[in-house]
């Protein structure tokens, strides 16, 4: 705003009622803040700041001294209702706050510290959209699995390509070294092989670091060269990865006798068979677990986009800050936008769907007296008489607002949910009170005139709410403008010109409602791309895993494959010998897998108060790709085995 010149002193024109002085410039919040603020204005100059206890329109932070006890401010907070609460209840309801308590009225505060918000805060009003402490989880478990599985591949592809170093082993026991010299020569190579993997990865980094970012939507900066601890972790996960990788081959290939070697049966033993097998299901139940989620992860956003949201988000674009044109002026521009052929009708008001703004009040039924066990906490949104059919929203009882009728002014809209709460059959006609001024309305009392269909004014992550719209000449926060074509860039020309004629020189900010809504499953899309890149990496893996492993088959029988081609037996019957086995594999995998999947999935889920079921066919049509994908990949080398020549199989003998 002040370019390098010292804005400290400096004014700056808030809105028509506020012009602020620049008295301290703060440094910029960390990215993994709950909240980023570009500028802080004292609570003073806050029109909203009315002392009322009934109202949740603040955040609250406190700075604890060192010897402070968090739960004991909590247990104080106890003496806070009554005093605080209670007076202000009786006023508005003519009860005592005991009384309030037995008719099912409650409060409670509670501290959250403020390091936990970012990634476990999930709060429908929340600062700013947080990240997910269970997407991290997620994204660590995944990657933990992906390096576990290459471990497993390097055991496997090792010890199934036995025959290339068991003559290395023959000779050099036979030359007078020991078991505990070739375990140690073997473990060796493989934290070698860790370690150049590690500078590998590290290049990797580097370069892919911007494409993950793109994708994330975060900004993980590359540490490596900024922080040298970092270095010496890594050091560490090279020698644990080598030495978790190489323990089994290193032991399995140094126990190999010269004598069985040179008589070619070190692989004719099948004890250490049933551990390559374990390692292949688990390789394909990991597989198989990250194919299902990501299919999961895919369906709900599908489910996302297709649901009926209770209002029309298409061509509805949103701009912002009205209220710097002033009440008079807002009112002209609208006029103005309805003027062009391309605009179909606009509102004013405070609150619309998915702008992530809510406010609430406490209400009653008309015929509840004082008794406040009845009592529904409401969103409140002022509006004008065109929201309705801006957002086309559906009517279900009733009417929507009249400009012609006086009495609309204490007249309100409420959805299926809000009659549902008050448990009114026929809710048109009916009043409710509020429990308080909210607004500064000087209104108690309300009619409803109409009922609206429930519409998702959050993501599905979150339920619906009653909600109550009134007509309010003071809300004017946004305006909402609902496009009759598709030639946005005309028609938002002309907005823009009609904005800048009238807003002397204040920026002209919009969004479209579509885009919003997008936003709001944002983090799903990203996370369905993520788990398709990683459950095809797994796949990979594990594809490698068991080719290594079904080439070791293949090698271990091929005098089996021999005798039993000379005597007979056909390709396809050879081949079939040799999927046998792996068929029982992949389908044990299946049975382990898909419990852990739906188990895992419908955790996630959960977070969702709208959401797809958990269906069969996804895990049947996860499960045959993968017996598939397993199945061709053991064919390549059963064909090559069942394909090959008897006479070199057998020739040996």
């Amino acid at each position: 705003m002040f370019g390098d010149d010292n804005p400290v002193g400096e004014t700056v024109v808030v809105d028509e009622w506020l012009t602020a002085e620049v008295a301290v410039v703060y440094q910029d919040l960390p990215l993994n803040s709950h909240m980023h603020p570009k500028m802080l204005i004292s609570m003073e100059n806050d029109r909203s700041n009315n002392n009322m206890w009934l109202s949740n329109n603040y955040y609250t932070f406190f700075k604890l001294r060192e010897d402070n006890n968090p739960e004991a401010l909590v247990a104080k907070f106890d003496d806070v209702y009554p005093r605080y609460f209670g007076p202000q209840v009786e006023q508005m309801v003519g009860i005592t706050w005991a009384e309030a308590l037995k008719g099912g009225t409650s409060v409670h505060y509670y501290l959250q510290p403020i390091a936990d918000i970012h990634l476990y805060s999930s709060f429908p009003v929340e600062m700013e959209a947080n990240g997910s402490i269970e997407n991290v989880y997620i994204f660590m478990a995944i990657g933990l699995f992906v390096l576990l599985l290459a471990c497993i591949n390097f055991m496997n592809l090792s010890t199934a390509r036995a025959s290339i170093r068991a003559k290395e082993v023959g000779i050099k026991k036979v030359l007078g070294s020991v078991k505990k010299q070739l375990v140690y020569q073997f473990l060796t190579e493989s934290v070698l092989y860790s370690f150049l993997s590690m500078l590998i990865a590290v290049g990797l980094l580097v370069v892919l670091l911007p494409a993950f970012n793109g994708l994330t939507g975060k900004e993980v900066s590359d540490l490596l060269f900024q922080k040298p601890q970092i270095w010496a972790g890594l050091l560490v996960a090279v020698v644990f990865i080598g030495l978790l990788a190489g323990v089994y081959p290193a032991f399995y290939l140094s126990k190999f006798q010269p004598t069985d070697v040179l008589k070619g049966s070190y692989l004719a033993g099948g004890k250490s068979n049933w551990l390559r097998r374990v390692l292949v299901v688990f390789q394909f139940s990991i597989s198989l677990v990250l194919i299902i989620g990501s299919m999961i992860v895919y369906n709900q956003l599908k489910y996302s986009y297709s649901k009926d949201l209770g209002f029309s988000k298409d061509q509805v674009v949103v701009i912002d800050n009205v209220y710097n044109l002033g009440k008079n002026k807002a009112l002209a521009f609208k006029n103005e936008l309805l003027e062009h052929s391309d605009i179909s009708s606009a509102s004013i008001s405070g609150f619309f769907p998915l702008s992530g703004s809510m406010s609430d009040a406490p209400f009653v039924r008309d015929d509840a007296s004082n008794d406040t066990e009845g009592a529904v906490s409401m969103q409140v949104w002022g509006v004008d008489y065109d929201y309705v059919p801006t957002f086309d929203m559906k009517l279900v009882a009733g009417r929507n607002f009249n400009r012609e009728m006086a009495s609309d002014s204490a007249a309100i809209v409420i959805n299926e949910t809000a009659a549902k709460k008050f448990g009114y059959e026929n809710p048109v006609g009916r009043k409710i009170k509020v429990l308080g001024d909210f607004n500064h309305q000087g209104k108690s009392e309300f009619l409803i005139v109409g009922v609206i269909k429930d519409f998702h004014y959050e993501s599905l992550r979150s339920g619906i709410s009653p909600v109550m719209l009134f007509i309010s000449k003071n809300e004017a926060s946004a305006m909402s403008v609902r496009l009759n074509s598709e030639n946005y860039h005309e028609t938002m020309a002309f907005i823009e010109s009609m904005w800048k004629e009238m807003a002397n020189n204040r920026p002209f900010e919009y969004r479209f409602l579509d885009q919003t809504f997008e936003a709001k499953y944002l983090s799903e899309k990203k996370l369905a791309i993520i788990f398709s890149i990683f459950s095809g990496l797994a796949i990979v893996i594990g594809c490698l895993g068991l080719f290594g492993l079904s080439a070791f088959t293949a090698e271990k029988r091929r005098k089996e494959l021999g005798i039993r081609k000379v005597l007979g037996a056909s390709v396809p019957n050879l081949v079939k010998l040799l999927f046998s086995e792996f068929s029982k594999l992949l389908l044990l995998s299946i049975l382990l897998a898909v419990p852990v999947a739906w188990y895992v999935m419908d955790v996630w889920l959960s977070n969702f108060a709208f959401r797809v079921p958990l269906g069969v066919s996804t895990f049947v049509i996860a499960s045959v790709a993968v017996v598939t994908i397993g199945l061709l990949t053991v064919s390549i080398q059963s064909l090559k085995a069942a394909s090959s020549n008897p006479v070199d199989n057998l020739k040996y003998e």
